[in-house]
């Protein structure tokens, strides 16, 4: 802060200076993304300026507009929020780009550390009439959706993203049917199938195979794809038409927005002006994430049945999946462990309650997990120290065993991997997140039932002793 103190101070700040601030500004550093964009305006000689961060779907967090007032020369906008005020300091630079010095004091939290500072560097927006073009383009397909009464779209989905540990790919297929403030999606792939259902005012997220179910209150939440692209114009970042190219028969026009740390491009019916793709590429220091989504054509239908729209838990008997999950690291201890069955990756099938004797680790993961892949090298050395003790270390994972193979060769792990079909045992288990191990004694009881990546040290000597006991 106070190299950046000298700096302000040692550009005049004079009217000539302030109104160069006046303009749209653009974060184009994709290893500092959090603030997007600066809007900076002027009436009666009065500064405002409009922020924008990163983190808010399906557009930026609006952080709204504030006066810029000089605090020892340095123009400066001030934030209020529940717990603190964020201070943001603006310069414009001589090379025409806008430095931006913020931190947030929480003031009335003392239980709070004061954000450090951050320091965000940004471009001028010019005058681009391809943008213009593309943002219009942009508005006609937000009306398309926004304007969509019944209607149903179907859509498959992938997920692709490399980091340090390795590439892993997810996909499903969700059907999504529209009406006035309600929706029912249907979605399935890797792992268990579920039916999202909202009336507009209650959101229920059921799932058949387990016959659970998970309630929220919607809100303002705008959770389908149909809300998101009603305000797709709203995006931050710069647009333009990338050309045309033919996608299942339709002509598309190609538009392109490029944000600090995404590229994403859009493949649009201009006949109907809905969506048939949309290609994002988002980077980052650690790591690159592509996800694709491509539609079947929306098909409007002139009603739905609303009993779609409305669920009871009773009706079926439907059990509360979060009551059960935060109960299960307390109630599981003690009580005897689900039998079940299942394939390994060489489809040898695998019976659990015939492990009586052995000491058993379950491990439920996933080779998309970041914290899964960061505690199986502890795994696998309990599995070389304690096997020929009487310690089998299985994983549990519902991807396919030629995902889970290729990744385990990659890496060199020996333990066993079970395949676990659309999460059944983890329901069976109330597995609410992964990594979460679990440990069965010799007499097929559960000894330990351990959410997140568990300590090592601790985790070893647990085994210790049971597989001397």
């Amino acid at each position: 802060m106070i190299f950046l103190l000298a700096l302000f101070a040692s550009l005049s700040i004079s009217p000539d200076s302030t109104n160069q601030l006046v303009g749209t500004w653009l974060n184009r550093d994709p290893a500092n993304p959090l603030l997007t964009e600066v809007v900076i305006t002027q009436e009666n000689g009065v500064l405002r300026a409009h922020f924008w961060a990163a983190g808010c779907l399906p557009m930026d967090c609006d952080w709204g507009v504030t006066e810029l007032a000089l605090k020892e020369g340095t123009p400066t906008a001030v934030f209020h929020g529940l717990s603190g005020e964020t201070i943001m300091y603006v310069v414009h630079l001589p090379n025409d780009k806008l430095l931006v010095e913020y931190k947030t004091e929480f003031s009335d939290r003392p239980d709070l550390k004061d954000d450090p500072d951050h320091t965000v560097l940004f471009e001028r927006q010019k005058p681009d009439p391809n943008d213009e073009i593309a943002r219009r383009l942009l508005k006609k397909v937000g009306e398309a959706y926004g304007g969509l009464t019944t209607a149903e779209l179907q859509f498959d989905y992938t997920y692709e993203t490399n980091d340090q540990f390795s590439s892993t790919r997810s996909s499903s297929h969700t059907r999504l049917l529209l009406a006035p403030g309600k929706s029912r999606g249907e979605t399935s792939g890797t792992g268990e199938r579920s039916i999202e259902i909202s009336d507009g005012k209650t959101v229920w997220e059921y799932f058949p195979e387990s016959n659970q179910y998970m309630t929220f209150l919607q809100g303002n939440l705008r959770h389908t794809i149909a809300d998101r692209y009603g305000l797709i114009d709203q995006t931050r970042g710069s647009a333009n038409i990338a050309g045309s190219e033919r996608l299942g028969g339709v002509d598309c026009t190609l538009v392109k927005i490029e944000r600090p740390d995404s590229v994403r491009t859009l493949w649009i019916d201009p006949k109907t002006n809905f969506i048939l793709k949309d290609d994002d590429v988002t980077t980052s220091k650690k790591s690159t994430a592509h996800t694709v989504t491509t539609f079947s054509p929306v098909r409007l239908l002139p009603t739905a049945d609303e009993q779609l729209f409305t669920f009871d838990p009773q009706k079926v008997q439907a059990k509360p999946r979060d009551q059960l999950q935060r109960q299960a690291p307390t109630k599981s201890v003690g009580k005897p462990a689900p039998d079940f069955a299942l394939s390994d990756l060489k489809n040898k099938p695998l019976d659990v309650g015939e492990l009586k004797g052995k000491v058993v680790l379950l491990d439920f993961w996933a080779t998309w997990c970041a914290p899964c892949r960061a505690e199986l090298p502890d795994l696998e050395l309990l599995h070389r120290d304690f096997k020929d003790k009487g310690l089998l270390v299985l994983g549990v994972d519902a991807e396919e065993p030629e995902e889970q193979a290729a990744f385990m060769e990659k890496f060199g792990y020996t333990f066993r991997s079970l395949v676990d079909p659309n999460d059944k045992i983890k329901n069976l288990y109330n597995v609410n997140g992964i990594p979460t191990t679990v440990l069965i004694d010799k007499e097929g009881n559960i000894q330990m039932f351990d959410i997140g990546t568990a300590s090592y040290e601790s985790l070893r000597e647990t085994v210790r002793k049971m597989v001397t006991f």
